[in-house]
């Protein structure tokens, strides 16, 4: 049975398997909405059986965030095309940590020429909302580990809003999906 878990070669019980390294499937979009689409499904049950939603809160929690952490990574990633100068080494080295804080001011100096190659206007509000939102959830999970572990949040915090993430996570998804394609059509 244990010799059926993980394969290194297609197998014809396709209806049971997901497919891995694919081309495809090693695009990093597709590992950020994987972790978005699980926190929106954890989320929608939730929402219909408030009995889960005191324990499912953990794993849609860290679902977002992880997605949040994965777009705004995969953002500045392909940045430099569109802001005419390559990353700093200092902006290479918050890419390999966990700071939502780190990586969204460094993204943030970068967005007025994101938005300018896109084509469309983001008000000061939005940017300010962007800010707002993603210093409060660092504060809760500054290393991406108090949603993993018991005891990790900080004891003085009682609720989460997880629809505020949610919109979050869709606004810099959509930013997401304007650098890829503005990044595929000028390669």
């Amino acid at each position: 049975m244990c010799e059926d878990l993980i394969r290194c070669a297609l197998s014809d019980d396709w209806q049971n398997n997901a497919r891995l390294n694919e081309p495809w499937v090693v695009d990093e979009l597709v590992y950020t909405e994987g972790y978005r689409r699980g926190a929106q499904l954890l989320f929608e049950h939730a929402e219909k059986n408030q009995h889960d939603r005191n324990c499912l809160i953990y794993p849609i929690a860290y679902l977002y965030r992880h997605h949040i952490e994965l777009v705004l990574k995969h953002i500045i990633k392909r940045a430099p095309s569109l802001i005419g100068r390559p990353l700093t080494p200092e902006e290479e080295q918050h890419l390999k940590k966990h700071s939502l804080d780190l990586l969204w001011q460094d993204l943030k100096p970068m967005f007025d020429n994101i938005r300018r190659a896109a084509g469309w206007d983001a008000p000061a509000p939005a940017i300010e909302a962007i800010d707002d939102c993603i210093h409060r959830l660092n504060l809760l999970d500054p290393k991406s580990t108090s949603f993993r572990y018991p005891r990790s949040l900080p004891p003085d915090v009682k609720e989460i809003n997880i629809e505020e993430i949610e919109r979050l996570a869709h606004l810099l998804s959509g930013l997401d999906s304007a650098v890829c394609h503005i990044g595929r059509s000028r390669d």
